[in-house]
């Protein structure tokens, strides 16, 4: 009795979700619905591009990738190119393409100083055209960004179109370099060929085993001419407070750490000219008086559009300072850099 009583309690359940002729049935996939989604409100345009890659530089084999074995990824992109003005604003898009992060991550480093500096975060990348135009990107912002894969190689691309104006802002015709987390967008770079990966050159101290680590001050230098020498920060420079879970690639959580200081940008904003040149070819060297170094992009350190700004703090007379980097942008906190002794800039451009 209890079988026959659900088998048909189990019917009537079925027979009440069936839709009756007079309803009607919704495909989810049609294209003429709204969806929540506010960036899809127009076509998707592909990229004219053979969409393959060399890879060169500092690896032990190199080659030529075919991008489309790679996985598509996604990003919001507002491109806006600097001007003396202030900046002019091109259009609203989404690319798709290949990440760097994916593309370089099988790839082996053969680092040409290792005998000297093992360390992989004075590694360095550009990304250049058959034309000779490139852009520079440093190691720390491809692999450890706690935002990752927003550098794309992309072959697609649809406008973000607003509700109102209806703007159609103006589609590229080739594959596209695409700097997802830059304020002014000049790092893009048409129809990207190939991809170098180099390691930092230059005179750093060797790394002792120093106990205290201190440096008195940090010496501010353009392609190895000084510029001069910061003991203490300007007055007028507005301190910043971020709370930040403190994690290493090699020991794991040191605390959950306040750190106070200034942006480091604010710093320095009046010794290094920023125009396009910085923003696709500089590069800073920030180097502790123990020799511990790493690179930064200028674009990752006075170009952001994510409000992770790096910062700078003074920390006294303790152990570890007297300046100290911090990098909310990274995951890791390998380029908090204690003892921070030096600034170089360079424009690779120049090499």
């Amino acid at each position: 009795m209890k079988k026959i009583t659900l088998l048909l309690l189990t019917a009537m359940f079925f027979a009440c979700q069936a839709p009756q002729e007079s309803e009607e049935i919704v495909n989810v996939n049609n294209d003429t619905i709204e969806t929540n989604d506010f960036y899809d409100d127009a076509p998707q345009k592909h990229l004219e591009s053979d969409f393959s890659i060399q890879i060169a530089g500092e690896v032990t084999q190199e080659m030529n990738l075919d991008l489309s074995d790679f996985p598509v990824r996604s990003v919001l992109f507002k491109d806006t190119r600097f001007t003396a003005q202030g900046g002019e604003f091109i259009g609203a898009y989404e690319f798709y393409g290949v990440s760097l992060y994916d593309i370089l991550n099988e790839i082996k480093v053969d680092k040409a100083n290792e005998a000297d500096y093992s360390p992989i975060i004075d590694l360095y990348v550009t990304v250049e055209n058959e034309a000779g135009d490139f852009a520079v990107f440093s190691w720390g912002e491809i692999y450890y960004a706690v935002n990752q894969h927003q550098i794309l190689i992309a072959n697609a691309v649809n406008p973000i179109v607003p509700s109102k104006t209806k703007d159609q802002w103006p589609l590229p015709e080739k594959t596209q370099l695409i700097p997802a987390l830059d304020l002014f967008t000049d790092r893009m770079i048409e129809n990207p060929t190939k991809i170098s990966i180099h390691s930092c050159s230059g005179e750093f101290p060797e790394i002792p085993e120093t106990e205290p680590l201190f440096a008195e001050s940090l010496e501010l230098y353009d392609t190895g001419d000084f510029l001069r020498e910061i003991k203490a920060f300007d007055e007028g420079l507005t301190t910043q407070l971020v709370k930040n879970t403190f994690y290493g690639r090699g020991r794991g959580i040191h605390g959950i750490t306040d750190f106070e200081g200034k942006w480091l940008k604010n710093v320095i904003a009046s010794d290094y000219a920023f125009d396009v040149e910085a923003l696709k070819h500089g590069i800073f060297i920030i180097a502790s008086v123990d020799g511990y170094r790493a690179v930064f992009s200028f674009s990752e350190i006075m170009n952001r559009n994510d409000q992770s700004e790096v910062m700078i703090n003074d920390r006294g007379d303790i152990n570890g300072g007297k300046f100290r980097l911090f990098v909310p942008a990274d995951f890791f906190s390998d380029r908090a850099i204690k003892s921070v002794s030096k600034i170089e800039y360079r424009n690779l451009a120049d090499k």
